[in-house]
């Protein structure tokens, strides 16, 4: 499987970025349908469910062509964000250094407790996401 990645923005363009490295994972299907899908994992014995997603399309909506046509679009966006390339790490990490320091400036020099204490929840936020990123292979 290719890296896990995070992507904001309905099509991509706040963020697109890798996060870990490629994995290879066994999964064993015992049971599939139509809207679900049940698996187990082949190395861990993990269980898995997976429903199908979208929304509920009745009987006379599958006689609509406009509805038809939508669904199809809402089934199909996964993957224009899938062919957006990630941000590289070298464009990413001195993003979220600036969020960070700007975050801890206001977390220490905030003038009102709000000012602070959302400081501190930026500082932790990019340095957490920082972190994992460039811990990350992807």
């Amino acid at each position: 499987f290719d890296p896990p990645r995070i992507i904001l923005g309905k099509r991509g363009r706040i963020a697109n970025l890798n996060v870990g490295p490629k994995s290879s994972v066994v999964l064993d299907t015992t049971y599939c349908d139509d809207k679900v899908r049940i698996g187990k994992g082949g190395t861990s014995g993990t269980k898995f469910v997976f429903l199908r997603c979208g929304n509920v399309v009745s009987k006379e909506d599958l006689d609509n062509d406009k509805a038809v046509d939508e669904l199809k679009k809402e089934e199909n966006e996964w993957i224009a964000l899938l062919r957006r390339r990630p941000l590289r790490r070298l464009v990413v990490l001195p993003i979220l250094a600036w969020f960070w320091a700007t975050g801890l400036f206001n977390a220490m020099m905030g003038k009102t407790r709000a000012m602070r204490w959302t400081g501190h929840a930026v500082a932790a936020f990019a340095g957490l996401i920082g972190l994992a990123v460039s811990s990350s292979s992807g």
